[in-house]
Protein backbone atom coordinates (compact mmCIF):
# COMPACT_ATOMS: atom_id res chain seq x y z
CA UNK A 1 0.00 0.00 0.00
CA UNK A 2 1.87 3.50 -1.28
CA UNK A 3 2.77 6.00 1.44
CA UNK A 4 1.69 9.94 0.47
CA UNK A 5 3.78 12.80 1.11
CA UNK A 6 0.88 14.85 2.33
CA UNK A 7 -1.89 16.02 -0.21
CA UNK A 8 -1.85 18.39 -3.36
CA UNK A 9 -4.82 19.98 -2.55
CA UNK A 10 -7.25 19.52 0.73
CA UNK A 11 -10.32 21.47 1.41
CA UNK A 12 -14.31 22.24 1.52
CA UNK A 13 -15.55 23.51 -2.20
CA UNK A 14 -19.27 23.69 -3.44
CA UNK A 15 -19.84 19.98 -3.33
CA UNK A 16 -18.45 19.42 -0.17
CA UNK A 17 -14.89 18.10 1.49
CA UNK A 18 -12.22 17.37 -0.87
CA UNK A 19 -8.63 15.52 -1.21
CA UNK A 20 -5.95 14.81 -3.72
CA UNK A 21 -3.41 12.86 -2.35
CA UNK A 22 0.73 12.64 -3.35
CA UNK A 23 1.58 9.35 -3.47
CA UNK A 24 5.40 8.35 -3.05
CA UNK A 25 7.45 4.94 -3.42
CA UNK A 26 7.42 4.06 -0.15
CA UNK A 27 4.52 2.11 1.30
CA UNK A 28 3.46 -0.72 4.18
CA UNK A 29 2.00 -3.49 4.34
CA UNK A 30 -0.86 -5.47 6.01
CA UNK A 31 -1.70 -9.38 5.43
CA UNK A 32 -4.55 -11.09 5.97
CA UNK A 33 -5.59 -14.95 6.43
CA UNK A 34 -9.44 -16.08 6.51
CA UNK A 35 -9.70 -19.14 9.09
CA UNK A 36 -12.63 -21.34 10.59
CA UNK A 37 -12.59 -20.79 13.61
CA UNK A 38 -14.53 -17.84 14.82
CA UNK A 39 -12.72 -14.82 16.54
CA UNK A 40 -10.38 -11.70 14.99
CA UNK A 41 -6.69 -11.01 15.76
CA UNK A 42 -4.92 -8.38 15.08
CA UNK A 43 -1.34 -7.30 15.21
CA UNK A 44 -0.32 -5.14 16.77
CA UNK A 45 -3.97 -4.11 17.68
CA UNK A 46 -5.07 -1.11 16.55
CA UNK A 47 -8.49 0.27 17.02
CA UNK A 48 -8.76 1.66 13.42
CA UNK A 49 -7.52 -1.73 11.63
CA UNK A 50 -9.80 -3.76 13.88
CA UNK A 51 -12.43 -1.79 13.24
CA UNK A 52 -11.85 -2.26 9.14
CA UNK A 53 -11.19 -6.12 9.47
CA UNK A 54 -14.97 -6.11 11.22
CA UNK A 55 -16.46 -4.07 8.29
CA UNK A 56 -14.67 -6.27 5.46
CA UNK A 57 -16.05 -9.29 7.07
CA UNK A 58 -19.42 -7.90 6.74
CA UNK A 59 -18.92 -6.87 3.64
CA UNK A 60 -17.59 -10.32 2.21
CA UNK A 61 -20.03 -12.48 4.28
CA UNK A 62 -17.38 -14.20 5.80
CA UNK A 63 -18.69 -16.17 8.82
CA UNK A 64 -15.68 -17.15 10.60
CA UNK A 65 -12.51 -15.46 11.88
CA UNK A 66 -9.38 -13.92 10.83
CA UNK A 67 -6.05 -13.15 11.38
CA UNK A 68 -4.41 -9.52 10.39
CA UNK A 69 -0.35 -8.65 10.52
CA UNK A 70 0.11 -4.85 10.29
CA UNK A 71 3.62 -4.05 8.67
CA UNK A 72 3.83 -0.92 10.60
CA UNK A 73 6.28 0.31 8.52
CA UNK A 74 4.82 3.61 8.30
CA UNK A 75 5.45 5.58 11.74
CA UNK A 76 1.71 7.25 12.53
CA UNK A 77 0.47 10.63 12.47
CA UNK A 78 3.18 12.37 10.31
CA UNK A 79 1.07 12.51 7.50
CA UNK A 80 2.57 9.56 5.43
CA UNK A 81 -0.90 7.75 5.33
CA UNK A 82 -0.48 5.07 7.82
CA UNK A 83 -3.94 5.07 8.89
CA UNK A 84 -4.51 4.85 5.77
CA UNK A 85 -2.15 1.73 4.81
CA UNK A 86 -3.72 0.29 8.03
CA UNK A 87 -7.73 0.66 7.23
CA UNK A 88 -7.32 0.27 3.27
CA UNK A 89 -4.59 -2.39 3.40
CA UNK A 90 -7.11 -4.36 5.62
CA UNK A 91 -9.92 -4.06 3.28
CA UNK A 92 -7.98 -4.66 0.27
CA UNK A 93 -6.57 -7.82 1.60
CA UNK A 94 -9.72 -9.26 3.66
CA UNK A 95 -11.62 -8.94 0.05
CA UNK A 96 -8.57 -10.97 -1.95
CA UNK A 97 -9.05 -13.39 0.96
CA UNK A 98 -12.79 -14.00 0.49
CA UNK A 99 -12.21 -14.00 -3.16
CA UNK A 100 -14.03 -10.65 -3.68
CA UNK A 101 -13.64 -7.86 -5.54
CA UNK A 102 -13.90 -4.02 -4.17
CA UNK A 103 -14.36 -1.01 -6.48
CA UNK A 104 -12.83 2.36 -5.82
CA UNK A 105 -16.09 3.90 -4.86
CA UNK A 106 -16.80 1.00 -2.29
CA UNK A 107 -13.38 1.01 -1.31
CA UNK A 108 -13.42 4.69 -0.49
CA UNK A 109 -17.03 4.54 1.28
CA UNK A 110 -15.46 1.51 3.41
CA UNK A 111 -12.28 3.61 4.20
CA UNK A 112 -14.08 6.42 5.40
CA UNK A 113 -16.74 4.29 7.56
CA UNK A 114 -13.57 3.90 9.74
CA UNK A 115 -12.12 7.34 10.15
CA UNK A 116 -11.35 10.31 7.30
CA UNK A 117 -9.00 8.55 4.73
CA UNK A 118 -6.73 9.69 1.34
CA UNK A 119 -6.61 8.04 -1.86
CA UNK A 120 -3.55 6.54 -2.04
CA UNK A 121 -4.82 2.83 -2.78
CA UNK A 122 -6.22 3.93 -6.07
CA UNK A 123 -3.83 3.86 -8.79
CA UNK A 124 -3.19 7.62 -10.31
CA UNK A 125 -4.47 10.83 -9.15
CA UNK A 126 -7.94 11.01 -7.59
CA UNK A 127 -10.16 13.40 -5.89
CA UNK A 128 -12.36 11.47 -3.70
CA UNK A 129 -14.68 13.11 -0.43
CA UNK A 130 -12.06 11.84 2.32
CA UNK A 131 -15.07 12.50 4.99
CA UNK A 132 -17.92 10.56 3.45
CA UNK A 133 -16.76 8.82 0.39
CA UNK A 134 -19.62 9.46 -2.10
CA UNK A 135 -17.22 11.50 -4.19
CA UNK A 136 -14.68 10.18 -6.53
CA UNK A 137 -13.15 11.67 -9.63
CA UNK A 138 -9.84 10.26 -11.73
CA UNK A 139 -8.14 13.25 -12.22
CA UNK A 140 -5.02 11.19 -14.00
CA UNK A 141 -1.51 9.50 -13.50
CA UNK A 142 0.64 10.90 -11.22
CA UNK A 143 3.40 13.35 -12.46
CA UNK A 144 7.07 12.47 -13.18
CA UNK A 145 8.24 14.01 -9.72
CA UNK A 146 10.26 13.69 -6.57
CA UNK A 147 10.05 15.19 -3.42
CA UNK A 148 12.25 16.45 -0.68
CA UNK A 149 10.20 15.33 2.47
CA UNK A 150 10.62 17.26 6.07
CA UNK A 151 9.32 15.44 9.14
CA UNK A 152 9.30 17.58 12.19
CA UNK A 153 8.96 14.67 14.01
CA UNK A 154 5.29 15.54 15.13
CA UNK A 155 2.09 13.33 15.79
CA UNK A 156 -1.32 14.72 14.57
CA UNK A 157 -4.29 12.39 15.27
CA UNK A 158 -6.90 12.59 11.99
CA UNK A 159 -9.89 12.69 14.04
CA UNK A 160 -8.83 14.66 16.24
CA UNK A 161 -7.85 17.66 14.08
CA UNK A 162 -11.47 16.39 11.97
CA UNK A 163 -12.93 17.35 15.12
CA UNK A 164 -11.67 20.31 16.17
CA UNK A 165 -11.20 22.06 13.04
CA UNK A 166 -13.05 20.48 10.25
CA UNK A 167 -12.35 18.51 7.31
CA UNK A 168 -10.36 21.42 5.58
CA UNK A 169 -9.94 25.69 4.65
CA UNK A 170 -12.30 26.47 1.89
CA UNK A 171 -11.43 26.48 -1.65
CA UNK A 172 -11.86 29.13 -4.05
CA UNK A 173 -14.12 28.82 -6.89
CA UNK A 174 -12.82 26.08 -10.09
CA UNK A 175 -9.38 24.96 -7.56
CA UNK A 176 -10.54 21.49 -8.43
CA UNK A 177 -10.70 21.47 -12.35
CA UNK A 178 -7.64 23.69 -12.43
CA UNK A 179 -6.18 20.86 -11.02
CA UNK A 180 -7.36 18.27 -12.94
CA UNK A 181 -6.75 19.98 -16.19
CA UNK A 182 -2.72 20.39 -14.96
CA UNK A 183 -2.75 16.48 -14.08
CA UNK A 184 -4.27 15.95 -17.34
CA UNK A 185 -1.68 17.81 -19.40
CA UNK A 186 0.98 16.77 -17.04
CA UNK A 187 2.20 20.85 -16.42
CA UNK A 188 4.09 20.15 -12.97
CA UNK A 189 4.68 23.76 -13.00
CA UNK A 190 0.67 23.96 -12.54
CA UNK A 191 0.13 21.70 -10.30
CA UNK A 192 3.19 22.57 -8.04
CA UNK A 193 2.11 26.50 -8.19
CA UNK A 194 -1.94 24.63 -6.67
CA UNK A 195 0.00 22.53 -3.97
CA UNK A 196 1.66 25.59 -2.57
CA UNK A 197 -1.34 27.79 -2.51
CA UNK A 198 -3.20 24.41 -0.41
CA UNK A 199 -0.42 24.53 1.37
CA UNK A 200 -0.72 28.11 2.46
CA UNK A 201 -4.27 27.60 3.55
CA UNK A 202 -4.05 25.05 5.79
CA UNK A 203 -1.01 26.91 7.68
CA UNK A 204 -4.16 28.58 9.39
CA UNK A 205 -5.86 24.95 10.45
CA UNK A 206 -2.33 23.19 10.89
CA UNK A 207 0.98 25.16 10.76
CA UNK A 208 3.81 23.81 10.02
CA UNK A 209 7.45 25.08 11.54
CA UNK A 210 9.02 24.45 8.25
CA UNK A 211 7.04 25.71 5.70
CA UNK A 212 8.88 29.34 5.84
CA UNK A 213 12.12 27.33 5.09
CA UNK A 214 10.86 24.94 2.59
CA UNK A 215 8.90 28.04 0.55
CA UNK A 216 12.45 29.74 0.69
CA UNK A 217 14.45 26.56 -0.72
CA UNK A 218 12.24 25.85 -3.59
CA UNK A 219 12.72 29.33 -4.82
CA UNK A 220 16.21 28.44 -4.56
CA UNK A 221 16.71 25.56 -6.93
CA UNK A 222 13.20 26.33 -9.21
CA UNK A 223 11.38 23.93 -7.25
CA UNK A 224 7.65 23.41 -8.83
CA UNK A 225 5.99 24.31 -5.29
CA UNK A 226 5.54 22.38 -1.83
CA UNK A 227 2.80 20.36 -0.87
CA UNK A 228 2.07 19.30 2.93
CA UNK A 229 0.12 16.91 5.06
CA UNK A 230 -3.39 18.50 6.12
CA UNK A 231 -3.58 15.69 8.80
CA UNK A 232 0.38 15.22 9.67
CA UNK A 233 3.77 17.01 10.27
CA UNK A 234 5.30 16.26 6.90
CA UNK A 235 6.16 18.88 4.48
CA UNK A 236 7.29 18.51 1.00
CA UNK A 237 9.55 20.33 -2.15
CA UNK A 238 7.54 19.10 -5.03
CA UNK A 239 10.73 18.49 -7.59
CA UNK A 240 11.00 17.70 -11.73
CA UNK A 241 14.29 15.67 -10.86
CA UNK A 242 16.17 13.31 -8.59
CA UNK A 243 18.92 15.76 -8.90
CA UNK A 244 16.85 19.05 -7.93
CA UNK A 245 15.25 16.98 -5.07
CA UNK A 246 18.52 15.85 -3.49
CA UNK A 247 19.94 19.44 -3.77
CA UNK A 248 16.65 20.17 -1.91
CA UNK A 249 17.14 17.75 1.27
CA UNK A 250 21.25 19.55 1.26
CA UNK A 251 19.62 22.65 1.69
CA UNK A 252 17.14 21.58 4.09
CA UNK A 253 19.07 19.98 6.19
CA UNK A 254 21.33 23.20 6.04
CA UNK A 255 18.40 24.68 7.61
CA UNK A 256 18.30 22.05 10.50
CA UNK A 257 15.63 19.64 9.29
CA UNK A 258 15.95 16.12 8.58
CA UNK A 259 15.15 15.48 5.15
CA UNK A 260 14.52 12.71 2.47
CA UNK A 261 14.08 12.05 -1.17
CA UNK A 262 11.05 9.84 -2.48
CA UNK A 263 9.65 9.49 -5.94
CA UNK A 264 6.02 10.17 -6.74
CA UNK A 265 4.16 6.70 -7.75
CA UNK A 266 0.90 5.71 -7.99
CA UNK A 267 0.67 2.26 -8.16
CA UNK A 268 -2.31 1.63 -6.16
CA UNK A 269 -3.00 -0.87 -3.54
CA UNK A 270 -0.81 -3.96 -4.54
CA UNK A 271 -2.37 -7.04 -3.42
CA UNK A 272 -1.82 -10.57 -3.64
CA UNK A 273 -3.32 -13.83 -3.02
CA UNK A 274 -2.14 -17.47 -2.54
CA UNK A 275 -3.78 -20.73 -1.81
CA UNK A 276 -2.39 -22.69 1.29
CA UNK A 277 0.59 -25.25 0.63
CA UNK A 278 -1.58 -26.98 3.02
CA UNK A 279 -4.51 -26.79 1.29
CA UNK A 280 -7.12 -23.77 1.41
CA UNK A 281 -8.36 -20.41 1.87
CA UNK A 282 -6.35 -18.06 0.09
CA UNK A 283 -4.33 -15.65 2.21
CA UNK A 284 -4.61 -11.82 0.79
CA UNK A 285 -1.57 -9.45 0.87
CA UNK A 286 -2.03 -5.50 1.15
CA UNK A 287 1.33 -4.70 0.12
CA UNK A 288 4.21 -6.97 -2.21
CA UNK A 289 5.59 -8.84 1.04
CA UNK A 290 4.97 -12.19 0.75
CA UNK A 291 1.68 -13.37 2.82
CA UNK A 292 1.82 -14.71 6.37
CA UNK A 293 2.33 -17.96 6.74
CA UNK A 294 0.37 -19.27 10.22
CA UNK A 295 -0.52 -22.73 11.57
CA UNK A 296 -4.23 -22.06 11.44
CA UNK A 297 -6.45 -23.62 8.54
CA UNK A 298 -9.49 -21.73 6.32
CA UNK A 299 -12.90 -23.31 5.75
CA UNK A 300 -11.09 -23.98 2.40
CA UNK A 301 -8.29 -25.76 3.52
CA UNK A 302 -10.51 -27.81 5.82
CA UNK A 303 -12.88 -28.78 3.48
CA UNK A 304 -11.25 -32.00 1.34
CA UNK A 305 -12.02 -32.65 -2.35
CA UNK A 306 -12.16 -36.23 -3.68
CA UNK A 307 -8.73 -36.69 -5.75
CA UNK A 308 -8.48 -38.36 -8.61
CA UNK A 309 -6.47 -42.48 -8.86
CA UNK A 310 -2.82 -42.08 -8.88
CA UNK A 311 -2.71 -38.61 -7.13
CA UNK A 312 -0.10 -38.21 -4.57
CA UNK A 313 -3.00 -37.80 -1.91
CA UNK A 314 -4.36 -40.98 -2.36
CA UNK A 315 -0.80 -42.76 -2.86
CA UNK A 316 -0.18 -41.19 0.45
CA UNK A 317 -3.03 -43.04 2.25
CA UNK A 318 -2.83 -46.37 0.15
CA UNK A 319 0.42 -45.74 1.53
CA UNK A 320 -0.45 -45.45 5.41
CA UNK A 321 -2.46 -47.93 5.35
CA UNK A 322 -0.03 -50.48 4.34
CA UNK A 323 2.16 -49.47 6.51
CA UNK A 324 -0.37 -49.93 9.74
CA UNK A 325 -1.60 -53.34 8.23
CA UNK A 326 1.92 -54.54 8.44
CA UNK A 327 2.35 -53.82 12.14
CA UNK A 328 0.07 -55.93 12.63
CA UNK A 329 0.28 -60.20 13.96
CA UNK A 330 0.39 -61.69 11.16
CA UNK A 331 -1.41 -65.81 11.03
CA UNK A 332 0.76 -68.60 9.47
CA UNK A 333 -1.21 -69.44 6.95
CA UNK A 334 -2.34 -65.89 6.06
CA UNK A 335 -2.88 -64.82 2.20
CA UNK A 336 -2.87 -61.87 1.02
CA UNK A 337 -5.79 -61.20 -1.79
CA UNK A 338 -3.56 -60.67 -4.67
CA UNK A 339 -1.56 -64.48 -3.61
CA UNK A 340 -5.23 -66.46 -3.69
CA UNK A 341 -5.41 -64.88 -7.00
CA UNK A 342 -2.39 -65.76 -8.16
CA UNK A 343 -2.35 -69.11 -7.20
CA UNK A 344 -3.81 -72.22 -9.21
CA UNK A 345 -5.70 -74.46 -6.45
CA UNK A 346 -3.84 -77.86 -5.84
CA UNK A 347 -5.77 -80.88 -6.29
CA UNK A 348 -7.25 -82.16 -2.57
CA UNK A 349 -7.42 -85.69 -2.02
CA UNK A 350 -9.73 -86.48 0.84
CA UNK A 351 -9.16 -90.48 0.73
CA UNK A 352 -11.25 -91.27 -2.83
CA UNK A 353 -14.43 -88.59 -2.12
CA UNK A 354 -14.52 -85.19 -4.03
CA UNK A 355 -15.02 -82.32 -2.24
CA UNK A 356 -18.70 -80.99 -2.63
CA UNK A 357 -17.98 -78.04 -5.07
CA UNK A 358 -21.39 -76.92 -5.64
CA UNK A 359 -21.21 -74.19 -3.34
CA UNK A 360 -17.80 -72.64 -4.85
CA UNK A 361 -19.38 -73.44 -8.74
CA UNK A 362 -22.61 -71.20 -7.14
CA UNK A 363 -20.28 -68.60 -6.18
CA UNK A 364 -18.56 -68.01 -9.38
CA UNK A 365 -21.78 -67.59 -11.29
CA UNK A 366 -21.77 -63.79 -11.31
CA UNK A 367 -17.86 -63.33 -12.18
CA UNK A 368 -15.84 -64.25 -15.32
CA UNK A 369 -15.50 -67.83 -15.49
CA UNK A 370 -11.73 -69.04 -14.86
CA UNK A 371 -10.75 -65.28 -13.12
CA UNK A 372 -8.27 -65.40 -10.46
CA UNK A 373 -10.80 -64.66 -7.75
CA UNK A 374 -13.14 -66.97 -8.64
CA UNK A 375 -10.62 -69.70 -8.21
CA UNK A 376 -9.15 -68.45 -5.02
CA UNK A 377 -12.64 -68.32 -3.50
CA UNK A 378 -13.43 -71.87 -4.77
CA UNK A 379 -9.74 -73.13 -3.38
CA UNK A 380 -10.49 -71.83 0.02
CA UNK A 381 -13.97 -73.51 -0.19
CA UNK A 382 -12.51 -76.89 -0.93
CA UNK A 383 -9.74 -76.89 1.65
CA UNK A 384 -12.08 -75.93 4.61
CA UNK A 385 -14.61 -78.62 3.44
CA UNK A 386 -11.74 -81.24 2.74
CA UNK A 387 -10.74 -81.15 6.73
CA UNK A 388 -14.54 -82.05 7.97
CA UNK A 389 -15.12 -85.85 8.50
CA UNK A 390 -16.53 -87.73 5.20
CA UNK A 391 -19.44 -90.14 5.63
CA UNK A 392 -18.75 -93.33 3.73
CA UNK A 393 -21.85 -93.07 1.37
CA UNK A 394 -20.79 -89.39 1.01
CA UNK A 395 -21.79 -87.98 -1.77
CA UNK A 396 -21.37 -84.75 -3.79
CA UNK A 397 -24.63 -82.77 -4.81
CA UNK A 398 -23.05 -82.68 -8.86
CA UNK A 399 -22.73 -86.59 -8.38
CA UNK A 400 -26.36 -86.87 -7.10
CA UNK A 401 -27.44 -84.91 -10.52
CA UNK A 402 -25.09 -87.24 -12.98
CA UNK A 403 -26.16 -90.63 -11.94
CA UNK A 404 -29.31 -92.21 -12.72
CA UNK A 405 -30.87 -94.28 -9.98
CA UNK A 406 -31.29 -98.38 -10.48
CA UNK A 407 -34.49 -100.08 -11.25
CA UNK A 408 -35.85 -101.92 -8.31
CA UNK A 409 -37.30 -105.55 -8.77
CA UNK A 410 -40.54 -106.74 -6.82
CA UNK A 411 -38.15 -109.72 -4.69
CA UNK A 412 -35.84 -106.86 -3.94
CA UNK A 413 -38.36 -104.66 -1.80
CA UNK A 414 -37.59 -103.91 1.04
CA UNK A 415 -40.12 -104.57 3.87
CA UNK A 416 -41.78 -102.15 5.44
CA UNK A 417 -39.37 -100.36 8.20
CA UNK A 418 -42.13 -98.09 9.80
CA UNK A 419 -41.38 -97.90 13.32
CA UNK A 420 -43.32 -100.42 15.66
CA UNK A 421 -44.61 -102.79 12.66
CA UNK A 422 -42.21 -105.52 13.99
CA UNK A 423 -43.33 -105.51 17.79
CA UNK A 424 -47.37 -106.31 16.06
CA UNK A 425 -46.16 -109.49 14.27
CA UNK A 426 -44.27 -110.51 16.81
CA UNK A 427 -47.17 -110.22 19.15
CA UNK A 428 -49.57 -112.00 16.09
CA UNK A 429 -47.43 -115.10 16.12
CA UNK A 430 -47.86 -115.15 19.43
CA UNK A 431 -51.73 -115.41 19.75
CA UNK A 432 -53.32 -118.87 19.01
CA UNK A 433 -55.83 -118.58 16.56
CA UNK A 434 -55.12 -115.00 15.47
CA UNK A 435 -54.26 -114.45 11.59
CA UNK A 436 -51.06 -113.07 11.46
CA UNK A 437 -50.74 -109.37 11.14
CA UNK A 438 -49.25 -107.97 7.19
CA UNK A 439 -48.92 -103.82 8.08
Amino acid sequence: MPATCGELLQGVDGLGPVLVSLPVGRGGTVEVALVEEPGERVQPDRPRARAALRLALDACGWRGGAQVRLGAELPPGRGLGSSTVDVAGVLCATAAAAGIGLDPARLMRLATAVEPSDTSPLAGLWAADHVHGGRLRHLGPAPAAWVAAVDDGGMVDTLALHARAGPGPALPPGTLHALAAAVAAGDLAAIGALATASARRNQQRLPHPAFPDALAVAAAIGAAGVCAAHSGSLLGVLCGSAEDARRAATELRDHGWPASVDRVSAPGATVRARARTSAGRESGSGGVAEPWTHSNRSRAETRAKPSAAGSPAVEGVAHGIAQRRSRLPQHPRAMSCAERGRRTPPPVETGGAKPNRAPAQKCSEPSAAGSPAVEGVAHGIARRRSRLPQHPRAMSCAERGRRSLPRLKPEMAKPDRTPGSEQKRERSRARPGVRPWRG
